[in-house]
């Protein structure tokens, strides 16, 4: 027979794991009390969430608050790299690299630019029941609000001759498309926990 203590000291501790658990997937970003999920893919920690930080030079798709609630803000490049909070930073292209080659893209299909790369690896990011990382499409600063929940675009921290690397992803595309555009479109920010 089973002592009912140890029966009741298993699953406390067994509930405080998983609280505990809990808790480290998530960030709380002091600056204004948001919480993000977060999740570790490889040897990198990201936020599981678009950033929804409001600097200056950053806005909510088509100027409406609900979007930035559902799909984070959109900055400009100068405003991106300082949006993170504290301990997190605007991921280089090489880090968006680390993570494209985590899940299975090539070292030819890393480098290439202004074409749509790898095999699956934007379908995995962008479902949040294969990675957890959960990629929602929240387009780009633009006044015809097309894009919304079709496509969406995130800076890097890396510069190419006055402009910037960035990675697109599309709802029906399983590739991921990673070019260079001027630092003052407005895209969204994904943040990568410090090493």
């Amino acid at each position: 027979m089973i002592n009912k203590k140890i029966v009741f000291i298993l699953i406390m501790f067994f509930a405080l794991n998983i609280n505990a658990q809990d808790e480290s997937n998530k960030l709380l970003d002091l600056r204004d009390n948001t919480t993000y999920k977060v999740v570790t893919i490889g040897e990198q920690t990201w936020m599981a969430e678009i950033l929804n930080f409001e600097t200056e030079k950053s806005w909510c798709f088509g100027n409406k608050a609900e979007n930035c609630n559902t799909y984070g803000r959109l900055y400009s490049w100068e405003a991106a790299n300082k949006a993170c909070p504290e301990g997190w930073h605007l991921p280089s292209d090489n880090e968006w690299k680390q993570i494209e080659k985590y899940l299975g893209m090539t070292d030819i299909e890393l480098d290439k630019f202004n074409t749509w790369r790898g095999t699956d690896q934007g379908k995995q990011l962008i479902s949040s029941d294969l990675t957890g990382f959960d990629l929602l499409m929240g387009g780009f600063r633009n006044p015809n609000n097309l894009l919304k929940g079709i496509q969406g675009f995130m800076w890097t921290s890396t510069e190419k001759n006055g402009h910037a690397w960035y990675r697109q992803f599309y709802k029906d595309s399983p590739k991921i498309f990673r070019n260079t555009r001027p630092k003052n479109r407005a895209f969204s920010v994904r943040c990568l926990k410090n090493k």
